[in-house]
């Protein structure tokens, strides 16, 4: 007799269950501070496998992804601001848009979906590249949306920044979606799509000979991409009420690679995990950058200090992990098991 429920199946229902626990009870007894750090690992999250799409599993040396929160951001917040606002501030924008509020979840999915169009509008001809030049190409793509929302005063603001967003991101919101874009990732990568897109990781070259169309997959990969960038963009903008063309900008891209690079190339969970630790680390080291005395030992000063410790992190990882903390595994229940097994055997042989 089949079993009613496969085990698979039962597990993500019990994690996605034990998630939704936790939420309620932090959101419950946490404050401000701690849900605002919680909710920044879950956005980071989000666009740290949206990054991992195109370069982790698929091997594109993508930089789009600054342009592609920008418009997820600027697009979202426009649908969202009050009519009041934008009759004030933004009076010649269409009578359409001024007298338009929408709620989160529409808004979230036209800026994604404009992410996708605009993305795939600008880096279609640039697909056909690779390495260093589809870096420069996407990055290029960028620095467009960048000057853009710098230039479109009418639209944008440009330097005086959209603000007056409403703060309509939180927990349920934001790792809703994080279950939502794990679950989608981990189904694309067992089906053909997904497999025809780490065999242009791991060689195009034979990817090509086996009949795959490398342009055909290299965008369908940057299109989830987008999405899922533009999607992350729009509960960034929700949850910070401001957007302005230096949110952007290429120190931010840079710190998602980061976050990229730590967790592991073609790794969901590896992405959530260098996102946490990214995210958190600057939080955990601000003291010691503030000086003071700490467990009876003054310290002076030392602000830039998170900087060079992330730095030495960094190196150090790349030299002993090339492929980041967990390369192109995944994080399973095996490994919990494994992990609690060393943890007793350790006690064990202490007593």
């Amino acid at each position: 007799m089949k079993p009613f429920i496969k085990k698979q199946t039962f597990y993500t229902f019990l994690i996605i269950g034990v998630l939704a626990l936790l939420i309620f009870v932090a959101s419950k007894t946490l404050g401000i501070y701690y849900i605002g750090l919680l909710s920044l690992v879950g956005i980071n999250s989000i666009l740290v496998i949206s990054l991992n799409i195109t370069n982790g599993y698929t091997g594109l040396f993508s930089l789009a992804l600054g342009g592609l929160i920008g418009i997820g951001a600027y697009a979202s917040g426009l649908l969202t601001l009050s009519p009041e606002y934008k009759s004030v501030n933004l009076p010649k924008l269409p009578d359409w848009l001024i007298n338009t509020q929408w709620p989160l979840l529409p808004a979230l999915l036209v800026g994604a979906m404009l992410a996708v169009i605009i993305g795939t509008l600008f880096t279609w001809p640039s697909l056909r590249l690779k390495g260093h030049y589809l870096a420069l190409a996407s990055l290029a793509f960028s620095e467009i949306i960048r000057l853009l929302a710098s230039n479109m005063q009418n639209v944008t603001r440009g330097a005086k920044s959209l603000t007056g967003i409403a703060s309509l991101s939180n927990l349920w919101w934001i790792f809703g979606f994080l279950v939502v874009e794990v679950l989608l990732t981990q189904q694309l990568f067992k089906i053909r799509h997904g497999a025809a897109m780490i065999a242009i990781r791991e060689d195009d070259t034979l990817a090509q000979l086996s009949g795959i169309n490398l342009t055909k997959y290299k965008i369908y990969s940057f299109m989830v991409s987008a999405f899922f960038a533009g999607a992350g963009g729009a509960l960034w903008v929700h949850y910070t009420n401001i957007v302005s063309p230096g949110s952007f900008r290429l120190a931010v891209i840079f710190t998602l690679f980061i976050m990229f690079t730590i967790g592991g190339q073609g790794s969901i969970s590896g992405a959530i995990i260098g996102a946490t630790i990214i995210t958190l680390l600057p939080q955990v080291l601000r003291p010691l950058e503030e000086g003071g005395t700490i467990a009876g030992i003054d310290f002076p000063q030392l602000y830039g200090l998170t900087q060079i410790i992330m730095a030495v992190f960094l190196i150090i990882l790349l030299i002993k992990r090339p492929l980041g903390l967990m390369g192109y595994r995944e994080f399973s229940l095996r490994d919990t098991k494994k992990l609690f097994r060393k943890i007793r055997n350790r006690n064990a042989a202490v007593n």
